[in-house]
């Protein structure tokens, strides 16, 4: 979201990036880049802060930090607790791009609040973390999961172990529950189509939500299945070259960028990710299942992709899903779900944090 400091204020749904910030207060600002006026002041008193007029308890948190070898990376990982026993642990698993461990601390310090102990790492190539996710397929990011799952067995409680993850994580998910190392996945806007279809997914909802004609949103799919079938091997790198030319001669508005180059290590990771299939991995999954989906996500578009999940998962398994209309990919409200809409936001929807909850609750 920026460089910076954020407040989240889980009473409200809502988050901030913080401004005007003082040695005794900060304003939290109702957008996520700052850009936007306050809505509700900090202040420090004494060895407490005060939210308006909410006096707020600190919660101590305690980290244990330790390193988990996979077989091609050593993966920084922390495993956060509260005071008194755990009601389970949280392993988090991130999406695609680089992602040290501390990008999902919005829903991290929910999960500590709620009384669970949180077990994050950064994924490979990011924070502290080596290797490189550019280059790597969905089975090494799985590895790397169980990996810190392994490393951290003697520090975890008893309670059960649930897995959380967004996105991408749809598709590492099933594969540690498969194996059975979790007893609960909450899916965050999780992926369930194959990558390949995901992919093609997201470009026609995305052109359609900026009212693409029928005709330019056909063209853009044949030039991202075209480039993915470049980066697979099966057609050579001089198609999506000239495939780019001609676009962008044409005056196409949904071409992004250049086309990566031939040996671009991300053509690899779409490459070794292209045509995974998760069906296998939840055929064999025992693990109950909460999947939250935004309906104004257009990078993991809800009905497709839940579709493909409810297909998937074994019928005699508890299995709840929950489309929340409102919601973009991270899960807040949204006006219209598009990209440049992101950075705007500031309101958690209020339904996603209230059916994680009840479900938890209920269990």
């Amino acid at each position: 979201y920026g460089e910076g400091d954020f407040a989240f204020d889980y009473a409200k749904s809502r988050v901030g990036a913080l401004a005007g910030r003082t040695e005794v207060s900060a304003q939290i600002t109702s957008a996520l880049n700052g850009s936007a006026g306050a809505v509700g002041t900090i202040t420090s008193e004494s060895a407490q802060l005060r939210l308006g007029d909410r006096l707020l308890t600190p919660i101590a948190v305690k980290r244990r930090t330790f390193v988990a070898q996979s077989p091609d990376a050593i993966l920084s990982a922390e495993l956060a607790t509260t005071n008194g026993t755990p009601r389970g642990t949280i392993l988090m698993i991130y999406g695609s791009g680089p992602a040290p461990k501390e990008a999902f601390d919005l829903w991290a310090f929910w999960f500590l609040a709620q009384g669970f102990g949180v077990l994050t790492y950064d994924k490979r190539g990011s924070g502290r973390s080596t290797g490189d996710w550019r280059i790597s397929g969905l089975e090494a990011l799985a590895a790397d999961a169980k990996a810190v799952l392994h490393a951290a067995r003697s520090y975890l409680p008893t309670a059960p172990i649930i897995g959380w993850g967004a996105s991408q994580a749809g598709w590492i998910l099933p594969q540690l529950s498969a194996a059975g190392l979790l007893d609960v996945v909450i899916m965050h806007a999780g992926s369930a189509m194959r990558p390949r279809e995901q992919i093609l997914a997201q470009v026609d909802a995305e052109l359609r939500a900026y009212g693409f004609p029928e005709d330019e949103i056909a063209r853009a799919s044949a030039y991202y299945a075209l480039d993915i079938d470049v980066s697979c091997g099966e057609r050579p790198w001089e198609d999506i070259d000239a495939a780019y030319k001609a676009a962008a001669d044409a005056g196409a508005e949904w071409l992004l960028a250049p086309p990566a180059a031939k040996d671009a290590p991300e053509r690899t990771m779409i490459r070794l990710m292209a045509d995974f299939d998760p069906q296998p991995y939840w055929a064999a999954s025992n693990a109950r299942v909460l999947a939250l989906f935004g309906g104004r996500d257009w990078i993991v578009p809800a009905e497709p992709n839940l579709a493909a999940l409810k297909n998937m998962v074994r019928p005699e398994l508890e299995f709840q899903t929950q489309i929340l209309p409102q919601a973009n990919h991270l899960m807040f409200t949204s006006e219209t779900g598009l990209r440049d809409e992101y950075p705007t936001r500031s309101q958690l929807d209020p339904s996603y944090f209230a059916a994680i909850e009840k479900w938890l609750r209920r269990r």
